[in-house]
């Protein structure tokens, strides 16, 4: 039975601790390019840098009649099955081929429609090509979607809607991160994302929820454990083999480039910025698994835990249809 062995695929050795396989994986997701690769990477990375979960990976790894395909490790890791990123159909050769011959067959059907309304010069032909000029629907934009759609985005956060948040190509993606509120970070902690977000990776420097609701951010050797309202409850030193057990309904943590914002008074980072408005880069995103319309967020180069939700951007709520 064929199982997708991730020690092989990402030239991983198998006797190495949690920690240093996180670091590995961490180095080879700064260098992919692709969505997909960033994907699969992560899923990756949850797994063997959290010991309890590697464990259990390679329980079914060994298993004879298990088996371990993408789904499997989405499971495991608690995340999302990754998947190809959306790309323009005029990427395949027949696909070029076939909007070619649109493309032609098109600017015949322009010619014949100015051939009519010259030689023709009557109202009805005027009328009738001014009728074909018009949008099918007056609520439908340029892109296929309706103000229907965009008002209902009005206000909207959802865990599952934090991908559209995501910014990984050069176009600005068409929801935020909205920060609502900052809890200053103890000051090891804090020193560790400000002044050496370098050399943090999924181990050493992270974020994550417990049974019990509280968020521990951590930066080796200290976690500080924040409530629900984002107060810091505690601080503690941990190896990173001693910090509390993984919570398995627990939601997984994003990373990388997004489109984030924040409330007035709501400081971001310098160090965070990419190389367009509003891109910026989150060391972790965590969407808290008690409350769909809260996430957990953590900046490079920041002082704070920030509690956000996602909501639509301005820009896209704003854009006017074609009329």
């Amino acid at each position: 039975m064929n199982k997708i062995d991730l020690y092989a695929i990402h030239n991983l050795d198998r006797q190495r601790t949690p920690e240093a396989l996180g670091a590995q994986l961490t180095a080879q997701r700064n260098a992919a390019a692709d969505t997909l690769a960033h994907s699969r990477i992560d899923t990756a990375r949850a797994i063997l840098s959290d010991p309890g979960l590697r464990a259990r990976y390679d329980a079914m790894l060994a298993d004879p009649t298990a088996t371990v395909d993408e789904s499997t490790l989405a499971a495991i890791a608690g995340r999302p099955v990754p998947q190809a990123s959306r790309r323009s159909p005029f990427a395949e050769p027949k696909a070029r081929i076939l909007a070619g011959a649109a493309a032609l067959i098109a600017l015949v059907l322009v010619i014949a429609v100015i051939a009519v309304v010259a030689g023709g010069g009557g109202d009805d032909a005027g009328t009738t090509a001014t009728d074909q000029g018009k949008p099918s629907s007056p609520s439908s934009s340029s892109s296929g979607v309706t103000r229907a759609d965009r008002e209902a985005w009005r206000g909207k956060t959802d865990n599952d809607d934090l991908k559209r948040a995501d910014w990984p190509d050069d176009e600005a993606p068409n929801a935020t991160v909205h920060l609502t509120k900052a809890t200053a970070l103890p000051v090891d902690v804090a020193d560790a994302f400000a002044n050496n977000f370098n050399d943090c990776d999924a181990v050493t420097c992270r974020i994550e929820q417990y049974q019990d609701k509280s968020i521990g951010v951590y930066a080796k050797p200290t976690l500080a454990l924040y409530g629900q309202d984002g107060a810091l409850m505690s601080t503690k030193t941990y190896l990173p083999t001693e910090l509390p057990a993984h919570f398995d309904r627990a939601h997984a943590l994003s990373a990388g480039y997004f489109h984030v914002t924040a409330d007035a008074g709501i400081e971001i980072p310098a160090a965070a910025a990419g190389n367009a408005e509003h891109m910026n880069y989150a060391i972790g995103i965590l969407p808290d698994a008690f409350d769909d319309t809260k996430f957990w967020v953590l900046l490079r180069g920041g002082t704070a835990v920030y509690q956000a939700d996602v909501r639509a951007t301005p820009e896209w709520l704003d854009e006017v249809s074609p009329r």
